[in-house]
């Protein structure tokens, strides 16, 4: 099997180059700041012998005063599909972390396979006082989860993006507390919320 490599380039205001380089996910060191491209170019073939793409074939994007393009010679988001559906079942399943991102924090994670990228992660951060007001709120228990989707600080990890595949990792190894919209999990995140408020003195402030 091939080598999987990864060069980020790094094309600074007075248009030396440098990179971060990696191969198989093992960072290479050890590369020098130069003068040019084609400088770059020889000293990462004589570091590992191999070639990347002339400057023209790089799309460059601006970040303060840096300009960066990345190369793979390998298909990340074919990996990335692949892993998930190697662990489908584990990506049917709604995961829930208490105090994951602090105490009376609750992160709950699943994963949509009908976003426009082709898939995601979606991660669903909530305060213990959200819990309780969709206790009290909420008519069924359709509306209770309905009613945390909606509330919920939502950040996304997109299917064709390279950083999925270790996010998708950490969904299937990670522990989490529990798992399933369900009756009984609905009436745990309940009991964990309202021990929150009660550690918390009473005051329900998020």
């Amino acid at each position: 099997m091939d080598a999987k490599i990864m060069v980020e380039i790094i094309r600074d205001f007075d248009g030396t180059y440098c990179a971060n380089m990696s191969i198989n996910g093992e960072s290479v060191s050890g590369l020098p700041e130069c003068v040019s491209y084609q400088t770059l170019v020889a000293a990462i073939k004589k570091k590992i012998s191999f070639k990347l793409l002339p400057l023209k074939a790089l799309n460059f994007e601006r970040c303060g005063r840096k300009e960066y393009a990345v190369f793979r010679n390998y298909d990340f988001k074919k990996e990335n599909v692949e892993y998930v559906d190697e662990h489908c079942d584990e990506f049917e399943k709604v995961k829930f972390y208490l105090d994951d991102c602090g105490p009376g924090w609750v992160r709950i994670v699943y994963y949509n396979p009908d976003a426009m990228a082709g898939g995601q992660l979606v991660y669903n951060l909530l305060g213990y006082p959200t819990i309780l007001e969709a206790a009290k709120s909420a008519a069924s228990e359709a509306e209770f989860w309905g009613y945390l989707d909606g509330e919920a600080r939502q950040t996304l990890d997109d299917i064709d993006l390279p950083e999925f595949l270790s996010a998708a990792k950490g969904f299937v190894e990670d522990h989490c507390d529990f798992v399933g919209e369900t009756s009984e999990n609905m009436k745990l995140v309940i009991q964990w919320a309202e021990k929150c408020l009660k550690d918390d003195g009473g005051n329900a402030n998020e």
